[in-house]
């Protein structure tokens, strides 16, 4: 079973393209586990009969607080089952899902793939089979990306991390667009106005833990 992480922050207007692209794309059976905190983003989701988090009354929003919440409630769903067997996309509501993507994935034989998003060089999104989520952040077995970030860099630490345990494929077939403001193909708006604040401290933060994987 592959389960789709889906912290979306703000964009109801998304929840349909990406089910959309997410359903023309991937033949094989998924499930999409969302967080939203807008009432409309949630009745969407209602009307589409999608699971859910609902935290519009938390004061953590972060993309990392959320993505591992989504990624315990995807272990409580395997709970007693083999997680060898079962993957999770780290993913994002301005995404386009390209056919094949999931298969030349699991073509390449590797346990945590990045596939390539058609804009960042080392990529934004990844796909990890469940059994190596444990070793994602070196000093927090429980988190799939490490909590002290705001949002930039927490990828490249989970990157980085899972490259020093020889995990990583990323095979050029396996493709997942991202869809971000700066290549013109979605309009620049507050979520990514949030994200940027944290480029600073995020920065800092992922220098002062590099050490950590890099010693591996």
């Amino acid at each position: 079973m592959l389960y789709v992480l889906m912290p979306s922050l703000n964009r109801p207007h998304r929840i349909e393209p990406v089910l959309e692209s997410l359903a023309t794309a991937t033949p094989h059976e998924y499930v999409v586990l969302w967080a939203v905190s807008d009432a409309e983003s949630a009745d969407i989701l209602w009307r589409n009969a999608q699971p859910a988090i609902h935290d519009g009354n938390e004061d953590d929003q972060r993309y990392v607080t959320r993505n591992n919440k989504l990624a315990q409630w995807a272990r409580q769903l395997i709970k007693g089952e083999n997680a060898a067997e079962h993957w999770v996309f780290f993913g994002s509501d301005d995404y386009r899902w390209h056919p094949g993507w999931f298969t030349a994935a699991l073509d390449c034989g590797k346990p945590f793939v990045i596939p390539f998003d058609k804009v960042n060089p080392n990529g934004t999104a990844a796909l990890a089979r469940m059994d190596i989520l444990d070793k994602l952040v070196v000093d927090d077995p429980e988190a799939v990306f490490h909590h002290g970030y705001i949002h930039n860099f927490a990828d490249t630490e989970q990157f980085e991390t899972a490259n020093a345990h020889g995990l990583v494929g990323r095979p050029r077939d396996c493709i997942v667009e991202h869809l971000h403001h700066s290549t013109g193909k979605l309009p620049h708006d507050s979520t990514y106005e949030l994200a940027g604040r944290g480029w600073g401290p995020d920065a800092q933060l992922f220098e002062s833990r590099k050490h950590l994987w890099r010693n591996l």
